[in-house]
């Protein structure tokens, strides 16, 4: 064993050095080369300012040879002296990636905050390991916690001079395990009651805000806000505490709320916010996932509080310091709004449908009261905020209608009242009619997507409504959104003004309702043909694959829109389009029709002609990737080569799984599902690929692109790994024979295809 270890510790030593030595080689001569490549040009330089010299003193123009090579030189230098430039400024941006504080920070503290993660998270299993409860009870668990947060607090304690960031991130370690491991007591162990476990809460996050001040760290601060707000996540979910969950997300909202006011930070907004929509949004899902509906009404009030808190912690600093909001700021107040009115109208809709116009009034009614709370502050800090209460205020007092009476023609009526109010407010320049046509488009949006949705859920479930008309009354509204926001977005192109309201710029805008207006029109078509296949096949898979029609075509009509109207700066929005088309396929389609072909071949309610409906499909993802090449080459927005290869290995992946349906659905012999794909794979993919391969080259000969023909090799190569390697093996005699045969024959073709333009570069050899 010895010798074995003595062995393989020499050769290893032996690649060392012999890997060390031939870099060194390398080196010598790279360094080498750069020094004759320098010398040539020294004298390269020399020579002509020797031939200037000559010239200048014989006043005698240049030969045409010496003015080219010249010309030659200069281009040269300029493109020597813009590469150099290149390798600088990307030098410049290391350096300053490097330097910059952010960089400089992670640097030094990731591993402090990797260390109490992973310690947190080793608490976490301990506290939930079923083993350990053999030996310890629940009380010692609970115990050895607390010993681990002294721990961490007593070293933090001793270092808070010298090392204060390292300092602070021990005490916000300690004090999130405080929350983890109070919060194991009563989700885990039921060591203690529900008012108790929260009265302890309520004290550490008062220590927490304490220390928060006493510190001044903004690292102290996020730590512990994000163990807190994961504490439910780490420890335990149960659907059935809920109304805790609730409570302990505003016991947290509000301590967040009294240490927002001494930092103006995004994350610090933005995380508890997401955070506590992400928990309620949940709650929600799983109640009626589980039919669990008495604390509704609970979860209701509690909402309120909810968001009332949400709005102070995202207003709270401006008001204290009289300071102007950000634009980040007063989208964090719209998103509130917005989640709010979603999730309490999820609410009221389980609750008392009956409701939902005086919750719309209450939710105006309390923008209203921040908006006159703006009003008081001086007009250097309130600013916009004052009118985006104001439009909310307004947005929400529009919507009792829809809410009240029907949203369908509410939809109509808004979609021509917006177009009216954007072409009103170029005529008359006034901008509040702009302001409130823009909110007039948001709640628009969202009163369709909320119809809809009650739609697209109605067709799902099992109870499908019979077919009533030719067109429903949701897509005749959505067809009539779409149209206006399309005339919206012609209105604004005609606009000179650059700001709706700064930060948003026209073009902005623009491209965010020409987004909208595709939405609807994409989901109310969906939701149409959904409903119009659903009241005639009942096969889920294949109405799944008539779907999947449906989104293909509307892909290529937009594709072949863009390719013939030739808009500029379309070529990234042609390329999302190919690469959607083609990662949908692979990732979902490419498993959904094999499951229709076994349900076919089962005689399970689907016909032939059923099932080769998914050849619309194929032939639509080809259109696409043809079109898409044909702009990106046209336009050079990408790389020849790349775009090719990718384009002609997909179109042979989808052709190629074909072959395994036809010769399935076809067999005669009626031989098992797995030996006629076996057969199909070991035989019929390498002739495919084979044939393809000599389909490319003569079309690489016709029209002299070498890419074909180095794709054509690469199928060959591939084909004849696979015939080397597998096919041989697992093929009869018969096969092997005819792959044989084929792959020779095939590789003369391809050789003989590619011989002109291999060989159009190299001249015949001299004879004298």
């Amino acid at each position: 064993m010895k010798i074995i270890i003595t062995i393989v510790s020499l050769i290893a030593l032996l690649l060392l050095l012999l890997s060390f030595a031939l870099g060194f080689l390398l080196g010598v001569r790279r360094k080498k080369k750069e020094s004759v490549i320098l010398e040539q040009d020294r004298q390269r330089q020399k020579s002509d300012q020797e031939t200037i010299l000559r010239r200048l003193a014989q006043l005698l123009p240049f030969s045409s040879e010496e003015k080219k090579e010249s010309t030659e030189y200069e281009a040269s230098i300029a493109k020597k002296s813009q590469k150099d430039k290149r390798k600088k400024r990307r030098k410049e941006l290391r350096l300053l990636i490097q330097q910059s504080r952010f960089v400089r920070y992670w640097k030094v503290y990731f591993l402090s905050y990797l260390g109490v993660g992973i310690l947190l998270t080793g608490i976490v299993f301990f506290l939930r390991s079923g083993y350990l409860s053999v030996y310890i009870t629940p009380a010692g668990k609970l115990s050895l916690a607390l010993l681990m947060v002294l721990l961490l607090l007593i070293p933090s304690y001793f270092l808070r001079s010298k090392h204060k960031i390292f300092s602070a991130i021990l005490l916000a370690g300690g004090m999130g395990l405080l929350y983890l491991s109070f919060a194991a007591a009563y989700y885990l162990f039921g060591l203690f009651s529900e008012p108790e476990v929260l009265l302890i809460f309520l004290i550490i996050t008062g220590i927490c805000i304490f220390l928060t001040h006493l510190y001044e760290r903004f690292e102290l601060l996020m730590l512990v806000l994000v163990i807190a707000f994961g504490v439910p996540a780490f420890v335990s979910l149960d659907y059935r505490n809920g109304v805790f969950l609730l409570l302990y997300l505003e016991l947290l909202l509000i301590g967040t709320l009294l240490m927002v006011a001494k930092f103006r930070n995004y994350i610090l907004r933005l995380f508890p916010s997401a955070a506590s929509g992400v928990y309620f949004f949940w709650l929600l899902q799983s109640c009626l996932k589980n039919n669990y509906l008495p604390d509704f009404p609970i979860y209701f009030w509690l909402l309120q509080l909810l968001y009332f808190t949400l709005i102070l912690v995202n207003i709270l600093y401006n008001f204290k310091h009289r300071v102007s909001f950000r634009p980040y700021e007063i989208m964090m107040v719209i998103g509130v709004n917005i989640v709010y009115y979603t999730v309490g109208m999820y609410l009221l809709n389980s609750l008392n449908p009956a409701y939902k116009g005086v919750f719309t009034a209450s939710t105006a009614l309390l923008n209203m009261l921040f908006l006159i709370s703006s009003l008081l502050l001086p007009r250097r800090a309130s600013g916009q905020i004052i009118y985006i209460f104001m439009i909310l205020s307004i947005m929400f007092l529009t919507l009792i209608p829809p809410v009240e009476l029907v949203g369908k023609s509410i939809i109509m009526i808004w979609a021509v009242e917006t177009v009216l109010l954007m072409w009103a407010s170029m005529k008359l320049e006034i901008k509040m009619m702009r302001y409130i046509s823009f909110f007039l488009i948001i709640g628009l949006v969202t009163v369709f997507f909320i119809d809809l949705s009650e739609s697209y859920f109605l067709i799902l479930s099992a109870y499908v409504p019979e077919k009533r008309s030719f067109l429903n009354k949701s897509f005749i509204s959505g067809m009539m959104a779409a149209f206006g926001l399309g005339l919206n977005v012609l209105l604004i192109s005609k606009s000179d003004e650059e700001y709706l309201f700064k930060p948003l710029k026209m073009r902005h805008l623009k491209l965010i309702i020409s987004v909208l207006a595709l939405a609807i029109l994409y989901s109310s078509g969906y939701t149409e043909v959904l409903y119009q296949v659903s009241c005639t096949v009942k096969d889920n898979h294949l109405i799944s694959m008539y779907m999947g029609i449906y989104n293909y075509l509307f892909l290529t009509l937009s594709i072949l829109i863009l390719w013939l109207v030739r808009l500029k700066k379309a070529e990234g929005v042609i390329a999302f389009i190919a690469a959607a088309a083609s990662i949908g396929f692979f990732a979902y389609y490419l498993y959904l029709i094999p499951l229709i072909r076994e349900h076919l071949l089962l005689e399970l309610t689907i016909t032939y002609t059923q099932f080769n409906s998914h050849l619309f499909i194929i032939g639509m993802l080809l259109v696409i990737l043809l079109i898409s090449f044909h702009t990106l080459h046209k336009s050079k927005w990408l790389p020849e080569r790349p775009l090719l290869w990718s384009v002609v290995l997909i179109i042979i992946a989808v052709l190629s799984t074909e072959l395994d349906h036809y010769f399935i659905i076809y067999d005669k012999k009626e031989l098992p599902g797995e030996t006629v794909l076996a057969k199909v794979h070991y035989f019929y993919y390498t002739l495919f690929w084979e044939a393809s391969a000599l389909v490319l080259s003569v079309i690489a000969r016709l029209f002299k692109k070498k890419t074909l023909l180095n794709i054509a090799v690469f199928l060959l190569i591939i084909s004849l790994g696979k015939l080397f390697i597998f096919d041989i093996h697992h093929g009869t005699s018969m096969q092997n024979i005819i792959e044989f045969i084929a792959s020779g024959s095939i590789a003369l073709g391809i050789a003989f295809a590619g011989q002109k333009l291999y060989t159009e570069n190299i001249k015949a050899p001299r004879v004298d």
